[in-house]
């Protein structure tokens, strides 16, 4: 991570801090992903989901002393779409109305949206309007008090020089002050320097947004005294691979079928994720998720991934070891990884050779996240290796469909699934909250991805958070992103005879 300003619109880095430090919403939700109050005390929705109402709570303050009302939260949603902040241009596309009634925000959408709790409860940080109202270009505006949240830290300092942002907890807080008098953020963009920082005791924890310690790394922390590495079965998938439906070769679902079984899955999983990973299914959605469907995980043939290829018309004519199609052009897929992704250059270089098995050729081009986006946006590749954060697994109508369905684009998303049957699936889910009807479709989507296979998991895991053995009341929630977050400031405390507080 990286902060260049203290301006949560406009910084991305910074905006992850006031997520958790600084900025409430109206819902949060715990580490088993059920929403929990924050700013909104109580809510509820009409039964197919088109209007929303949110009772806000009376004792919240902005860290200047001025008290949170519904106004700020009406505010929020218009300022944002209006303003046309990135990824907030659903909130006129859904919205119709927002109405003020005493203590209550009611929400009255032009659609059904079950995913609403998420979506606006969640996604949307709350801004002070007497702040913000005076701030025609967010993307410009430079000043202190746009750090003026109303969560459970202050934010003290920003120090471009140590890579260090400072937070201080803040007494007035609503829901309970924080334990803990004072947070340090330090950046580290080397994993050996960070390592090597917990071992020494520089750093009491490990955060980085949607993403767990690096195994090989964490091997040396878990042998290491006065350290604890604390796990979680992941909410995403650390590591995935799409498939281009709408080019040739990748169009095929016998070659995409093939592919699948040409990979050494336990190879990848043991090399990248050390100790950590599981053999994934063909459904993507990784067991963690309480509407998981059970299927056989995928298993390695060669015979029947080469006969799946000569079906689909592709065979070694000339005998070089790779396969050609019918017009006798060689069989070679432009694969693009992120090159800012750990364990990518791993996980394609064991992919290039299993895929050898079975006469394909890989090419492969390493990119930086805008060039890997701008490569989805055009259909220049065949196979793209990503990961779904759990955030992103929560997407649209969720369990990864915001990365599949065809119908949403940009953001990162493949946009690979053009079936009307996906397409009722989601569409179903965003009009019902009944939790067995949910379950019904949510296995229906997971069938979807096994018999269409728009792209795979390479492995699921778990995810590792290396702390001090000097702190207690560390919680995992992965959704905001690891230990820091707003279970861990309600019970994060030092142990008694530990010294000073750390950061």
């Amino acid at each position: 991570m990286t902060v260049r300003r203290v301006n949560s619109l406009a910084d991305y880095g910074y905006s992850t801090l006031a997520m958790l430090m600084t900025h409430d919403t109206l819902v949060r939700f715990d580490e088993n992903l059920r929403p929990i109050p924050q700013l909104a005390s109580k809510w509820r929705s009409n039964e197919n989901a088109t209007e929303w109402v949110f009772t806000i709570t009376d004792k919240a303050k902005w860290h200047d002393g001025v008290p949170v009302t519904p106004e700020d939260i009406v505010f929020t949603f218009n300022y944002l779409a209006d303003a046309k902040v990135a990824g907030y241009s659903w909130v006129k596309q859904f919205i119709d109305e927002m109405v003020i009634d005493g203590q209550d925000v009611i929400f009255r959408l032009n659609k059904p949206y079950s995913r609403f709790l998420s979506q606006g409860g969640y996604i949307v940080r709350i801004l002070p309007k007497h702040v913000w109202e005076w701030i025609s270009d967010p993307e410009r505006a430079e000043d202190d008090k746009l750090s003026i949240g109303c969560g459970p830290f202050l934010f003290q300092s920003f120090n471009m020089q140590s890579n260090q942002v400072t937070f201080v907890k803040n007494p007035d807080y609503y829901l309970g002050a924080p334990l803990v008098d004072k947070v340090v953020y330090t950046f580290y963009k080397n994993q050996d320097v960070l390592t090597m920082a917990l071992a020494n005791g520089e750093v009491d924890a490990f955060y980085k947004y949607a993403s767990g310690y690096p195994p090989g790394k964490a091997v040396r922390l878990k042998n290491q005294e006065g350290i604890t590495v604390a796990k979680a079965p992941s909410l995403g998938v650390p590591a995935a691979m799409g498939f281009n439906p709408h080019v040739a070769l990748t169009a095929d679902l016998r070659v995409r079928k093939a592919i699948t079984l040409a990979i050494n899955y336990k190879r990848i999983g043991d090399s990248v994720a050390v100790g950590e990973a599981q053999v994934p299914g063909p459904g993507f959605v990784p067991a963690s998720f309480p509407c998981f469907a059970h299927m056989p995980a995928f298993h390695t043939d060669i015979d029947q991934s080469k006969a799946l290829l000569a079906e689909a018309g592709l065979i070694d004519h000339d005998g070089d070891g790779i396969l050609e199609t019918p017009e006798g052009e060689p069989v070679c897929l432009k694969l693009i990884a992120r090159s800012d992704l750990f364990g990518d250059k791993q996980a394609t270089k064991l992919l290039i050779h299993d895929l050898a098995q079975v006469g394909i050729a890989v090419e492969v081009m390493s990119a930086d996240l805008s060039t890997w986006m701008a490569k989805i946006n055009k259909d220049d590749y065949h196979l793209i290796l990503f990961r779904a954060t759990p955030w992103g697994m929560l997407m649209g109508p969720g369990y990864g469909t915001g990365y599949f369905d065809s119908r949403t684009k940009g953001s990162g998303r493949l946009s690979s699934l053009d079936s009307p049957a996906f397409h009722a699936l989601c569409d179903k889910i965003l009009a019902t909250t009944d939790p067995d009807r949910l379950k019904e479709l949510y296995t229906g989507v997971q069938e979807q991805y096994a018999s269409q296979l728009p792209a795979i998991a390479l492995y699921w895991t778990n995810n590792l958070y290396p702390y001090s053995d000097k702190w207690e009341g560390l919680v995992v929630n992965q959704i905001e992103g690891g230990l820091a977050n707003r279970l861990t400031w309600k019970s994060l405390r030092k142990k008694a005879g530990a010294g000073e507080a750390g950061s």
